[in-house]
């Protein structure tokens, strides 16, 4: 034990954290949740404010430094929200990266949410490969809100209609501005037969 804090403690010295490396180093379940402002809208509901610098820290180092513990303190903040607003079965489904951008990252940080926030839920399971990106897109950051809306028209598309049909859904993204992605998955699924669809945000 001691023999690993000395290793860590080598490491900062050689690679000195970034500050939000840090910040998620030291924060804690009890400490995010305090964090937590469910807002619901027509489209989404979103469980913090991208405001907070915690839940930003959190975010940047899951998305660009696939950090575990990021993932695990924001996947249980969503498996304690699931659990507290559904009591049937529902399917999540983690927005999908276009391949290219799976290809250049090596992971969808979507996903890695979902898979905590459903270990403990038995009447919620998850769909990874229903919902593709079949096009690739400019980043919504990079745009404006007129360009961010029109930017996701017809990105998804289905494999497997015959999945759809009368089952209830929850999308879920990470951070969302506009809900263009969203709003867009969510009509692919109705319009192929969804009983209902959800959309979560981590973040707004």
């Amino acid at each position: 034990m001691y023999f690993s804090k000395y290793i860590s403690l080598c490491i900062d010295l050689l690679f000195p954290p970034s500050a939000d490396e840090l910040c998620v180093r030291n924060l804690s379940y009890s400490d995010l949740m305090h964090h937590m402002s469910i807002t619901d809208t027509a489209y989404a509901t979103y469980l913090f404010s991208y405001k907070n610098k915690k839940v930003r820290a959190l975010l940047w180092q899951l998305k660009y430094k696939n950090d575990t513990k990021a993932a695990e303190l924001l996947g249980t903040a969503l498996r304690d929200y699931l659990a507290s607003r559904y009591k049937t079965p529902h399917i999540l489904i983690p927005l999908p990266l276009s391949r290219t951008r799976f290809l250049e990252r090596g992971y969808n940080q979507v996903e890695s949410i979902a898979d905590v926030a459903a270990r403990h839920i038995p009447y919620i399971s998850i769909e990874k490969k229903l919902l593709i990106r079949s096009a690739h897109t400019k980043p919504q950051t990079k745009l404006g809100r007129l360009e961010r809306l029109t930017n996701m028209r017809g990105v998804f598309t289905l494999a497997d209609h015959t999945q759809i049909d009368n089952k209830a859904f929850i999308l879920l993204d990470d951070v969302t501005t506009t809900g263009a992605s969203l709003r867009e998955a969510r009509d692919t699924l109705l319009s192929a037969g969804a009983a209902s669809v959800d959309c979560i945000a981590i973040a707004h």
